[in-house]
């Protein structure tokens, strides 16, 4: 749906689908302070955007900072090439991200840059499920993560794509505050065979049941001793 389309039909969209709890928003930017004023955005649980285009500026954060989010918990920006000012506006918004449980940045260029803002904000120590895939997280950034304490209620990290490599897998591996973590993404990450080990010797992720662990560098012999503890995904989607 378009943003245009739910300011001027959201209540007949629900009246006719009273259970949707979740719009995919298409051209949105152009009406955002608009959609900020609706109060049918208090029906929405989650809002992912669905095209590749960048954003700026003022409207945005108003968008963000709508009184009507009671219900929302998951927010989905992969793909939206945010500017700094759009960052700062999400990474100050207190009352937006201590909602949000499920946080998807997907190919959103989300560097090495962001990540001070990412571990520092004590605002997500509600966040379950996160993604990062197709960014530019590397080694240092992984670790920032693994040993982040207000990320401790995690039990989902997708990191596929990026540059993690050895010190990054072993950080993960170590970590301190991953004992809810479930679900583990890391796929194409420049990751050989001798680091998988520290994944298999981990007594640090108590609860890790499924690893998507895919890489040129890894090994079937791996992949046999990954599936003796884990559910594993050897795709390398």
């Amino acid at each position: 749906i378009t943003g245009g389309q739910f300011v001027s039909s959201a209540e007949k969209v629900f009246k006719a689908l009273p259970l949707v709890t979740r719009v995919q928003f298409k051209r949105a930017t152009q009406v955002f302070p608009e959609l900020a004023e609706h109060p049918l955005l208090a029906r929405l649980e989650g809002i992912p955007f669905s095209e590749s285009i960048a954003v700026n500026g003022y409207g945005w954060n108003r968008f963000l900072s709508s009184p009507h989010w009671a219900s929302l918990t998951e927010l989905d920006l992969s793909r939206l090439k945010l500017s700094p000012h759009c960052w700062h506006g999400l990474f100050s918004n207190v009352g937006l991200l201590s909602k949000i449980t499920s946080l998807n940045l997907n190919s959103t260029q989300f560097g090495a840059d962001l990540f001070e803002r990412l571990v520092g904000c004590e605002q997500l120590a509600g966040l379950k499920q996160l993604s990062l895939a197709f960014n530019r997280v590397n080694s240092s950034s992984a670790a920032a993560l693994a040993n982040c304490p207000h990320l401790s209620n995690l039990e989902s990290v997708q990191l596929k794509d990026n540059t993690i490599g050895r010190k990054g897998l072993i950080a993960i591996s170590k970590s301190p505050y991953f004992k809810n973590l479930r679900t583990l993404r890391v796929a194409n990450n420049r990751i050989t065979s001798k680091w998988i080990q520290a994944l298999l010797e981990s007594s640090s992720l108590p609860a890790l049941m499924i690893v998507h662990v895919w890489d040129v560098g890894v090994t079937d012999d791996d992949m046999t001793k990954l599936r003796e503890r884990f559910t594993v995904i050897d795709r390398s989607y």
